[in-house]
């Protein structure tokens, strides 16, 4: 996060460099610590509806690519341990459970 961004402003800011994607419709999913007891580290996830593509801005260092998936099929990634990254899974599976009744 910049000096003085918000959480929202942050992701918002992320997706459009990252992934050129603008999102249309935020969010909020989930709030959490990253490992309570060690740093005071809090993640915030957010859901972005009605994405649009834009420009990526991906500084020097960073390379990735970007993978479409559907929601049933993201669930599907992490129940069977090739989503390895835990923040997404928690992510997800936050969104797909109280968000979506899913």
């Amino acid at each position: 996060m910049e000096e003085g961004e918000s959480p929202l402003t942050t992701a918002q800011r992320e997706l459009r460099e990252e992934t050129g994607l603008l999102g249309g419709e935020w969010l909020e999913a989930a709030s959490f610590f990253t490992t309570p007891g060690f740093t005071d580290e809090r993640i915030h996830a957010f859901m972005a509806t009605g994405l649009k593509r834009g420009a990526v801005a991906h500084e020097k260092d960073e390379f990735m690519s970007l993978e479409t998936v559907t929601l049933s099929k993201a669930l599907e990634l992490i129940k069977t341990g090739e989503l390895k990254d835990a923040k997404s899974a928690l992510a997800i599976l936050y969104v797909a459970g109280f968000r979506l009744g899913t």
